[in-house]
């Protein structure tokens, strides 16, 4: 069920305020089948929009707040993701939408807008996409974080990769050596 809609017969040239928690089990419904989760343990977020008539086309702008849950790219312990970021997109009337929805073909104009059918706005997709968005590629517990702890039996020696030369190498390292003793 849409937990973020506007009706669009409240909406005018001069636009119209609205706020909407964002509860964690929207969240966790949401996120269903994403490596992202909801914060339980967080309270919930905020999102506040003004949204904004233009003929047929509705400017949605506004903020949101939420606090996810992902795995440390490091140590796969759990990061906490607190997520505070402005949003804007443009909604069209879907029958005013191009007919050949290729994504190929999309000119840049279109990149930030979406649609909308009847008389109702639903921002359910548009803010998960947006939350989904703020999530870093490699996101840390902390950003220290030491990653997994290697057992003894596979760490290297502790001078390893230090002034050790391989001696597969010692015939260039040969060389190199009278090279520098003849320039001097």
């Amino acid at each position: 069920m849409a937990q973020f809609v506007l009706q669009l017969n409240d909406i005018d040239e001069s636009g119209k305020d609205y706020s909407f928690p964002i509860e964690t089990s929207w969240l966790e419904t949401a996120l269903t089948g994403c490596e992202v989760h909801a914060n339980t343990a967080a309270a919930n977020g905020l999102l506040k929009v003004h949204a904004q008539k233009s003929g047929n086309d509705v400017l949605v702008r506004g903020h949101v707040t939420a606090s996810l849950k992902v795995e440390c790219y490091r140590c796969l312990g759990d990061a906490l993701l607190d997520v505070d970021t402005d949003i804007t997109t443009l909604f069209s009337p879907k029958s005013s939408s191009r007919a050949n929805d290729n994504a190929d073909d999309l000119d840049l104009d279109e990149v930030d807008r979406d649609t909308y059918s009847g008389d109702k706005l639903v921002l359910d997709d548009f803010v998960r996409e947006q939350l989904l968005l703020e999530v870093p590629m490699q996101p840390l517990c902390k950003d220290d974080c030491e990653g997994l702890p290697i057992p003894e039996g596979v760490k290297p020696p502790k001078d390893f990769g230090r002034d050790a030369i391989d001696p597969r190498l010692a015939p260039l390292m040969n060389i190199s050596l009278k090279q520098k003793t003849q320039k001097e």
